[in-house]
């Protein structure tokens, strides 16, 4: 949910792109150059964006800042960090301002930030051969993958995985499932706390989201959930939010499924300051399911 850019709204990051964007002005300087300076403030329009309570003024900045952060990875393909982030957008725009409303569109964003990702990946020669192999032999090479491939693998996994739940009547994107669980099972090995217990969270709904007789497992997406609120010491109202929707539904556990959306309603809106965007996104999609709860329950 982190994934939407917002560049405006920082003084200091302002400032420091102002000299930066001078360097275009410069036929002298190489243009991979300029790119990777510029690069060097989206981790402060990163934590500006994540930070803002507005929805509205959020959505309206995202777009644009998509495209701009999509621009410098076409001008640096090989920028590993890059990458990461333009996936880490598309999957944040869709998943924060488009999937509740056109699911469809939502699918096509997730699908792009899929295949950025991918296409990094491929970057080294044991994930090219693993792409182009078996599942077992593209889980085996994701052991080539370490700590520096972490935000790859989370942003990567996390559009793969949603562009199936969204694809479901696609066959081959539902193929494609024992992938992603194999790259949130790597990234919950090399680090389990990683973005908010993000390995956690999406294995519950990765476990959650399927009946058992589809290959769910509702008691695994169960101890994930509440792992990642554990690690998370609640903070993070994705969690619950998931935990609800994937779990709490799938199992028909009604009172479970009202408790976790009361309680991502009834938190402070600075319950995790630095993730107010994405606690605000948690928010709303709560009331939404809390709506339909009659709905879906006896």
């Amino acid at each position: 949910m982190r994934g939407v850019l917002y560049v405006a709204g920082s003084p200091a990051a302002m400032r420091r792109l102002a000299p930066i964007l001078l360097l275009f002005l410069c036929a002298c300087i190489p243009k991979r150059v300029v790119v990777r300076t510029t690069a060097v403030i989206l981790p402060d329009a990163l934590a500006v964006m994540n930070a803002e309570g507005d929805l509205e003024l959020a959505r309206e900045a995202a777009a644009t800042n998509l495209k701009l952060v999509e621009g410098l990875l076409h001008a640096d393909p090989g920028n590993r960090r890059l990458a990461a982030l333009t996936a880490q957008a598309f999957g944040g725009y869709a998943l924060a301002f488009v999937e509740d409303d056109d699911p469809a569109r939502a699918a096509a964003l997730y699908r792009r930030g899929k295949e950025i990702g991918l296409a990094q990946l491929a970057r080294n020669r044991h994930l090219a051969a693993g792409l182009r192999g078996t599942d077992e032999d593209f889980a085996a090479a994701l052991r080539h993958l370490g700590q520096r491939d972490k935000e790859l693998i989370l942003w990567t996994a996390m559009c793969w995985g949603k562009w199936i739940d969204l694809s479901r009547d696609d066959p081959a994107a539902v193929a494609d499932l024992p992938r992603v669980e194999a790259l949130f099972q790597r990234l919950l090995e090399l680090d389990e706390g990683y973005y908010y217990a993000a390995p956690h969270v999406f294995l519950g709904v990765f476990y959650g989201g399927r009946s058992p007789m589809l290959g769910g497992r509702p008691e695994e997406a169960k101890a994930h959930f509440e792992r990642a609120i554990q690690l998370t010491h609640g903070r993070f109202l994705t969690a619950r939010l998931y935990y609800a929707q994937y779990y709490a539904r799938q199992v028909q556990d009604r009172e479970l499924f009202v408790r976790q959306l009361k309680m991502v309603l009834d938190a402070p809106d600075d319950l995790l300051p630095e993730m107010r965007l994405a606690n605000q996104v948690a928010k709303r999609k709560a009331a939404r399911l809390l709506a339909r709860v009659d709905e879906w329950f006896d």
